[in-house]
């Protein structure tokens, strides 16, 4: 009897030290989703609303494509959307110009940027 009982006790020793190796080595795996493209794009969509403007105040050429780009992205018309970007990234990279669209070269910038994101996908 005594020889039956030492297989089962090596036998339960060697399951509940797999267990516990398992167990701990799955306490150090992240599950959580990654941050891929579409959260970055997401991130610039969101980001390229701080440009659109005083809902009161006149809006701009560029300040009514973004507009345009975010209504084309809300009805799912991903060409319109992305052709609007491209309008506004003619606008911002235009030969020649002065004046900034957004009043600043930090804010032309982040705007090209986001916008770069957002297009990244073609």
């Amino acid at each position: 009897m005594q020889a039956e009982k030492q297989p089962q006790t090596l036998t339960l020793t060697i399951l509940v030290a797999i267990s516990l190796t398992l167990s701990i080595g799955l306490s150090f795996v992240d599950f959580s989703p990654s941050t891929g493209g579409a959260t970055t794009r997401e991130q610039a969509r969101y980001q390229i609303t701080s440009f659109y403007g005083q809902a009161n105040a006149a809006l701009g050429p560029y300040q009514l494509l973004l507009r345009d780009a975010q209504r084309a992205h809300s009805r799912g018309d991903h060409a319109t959307e992305h052709a609007k970007y491209r309008e506004v990234l003619r606008l911002l990279r235009a030969e020649n110009r002065s004046t900034c669209l957004t009043e600043t070269r930090e804010g032309d910038q982040q705007l090209e940027d986001a916008i770069a994101i957002v297009l990244g996908d073609e």
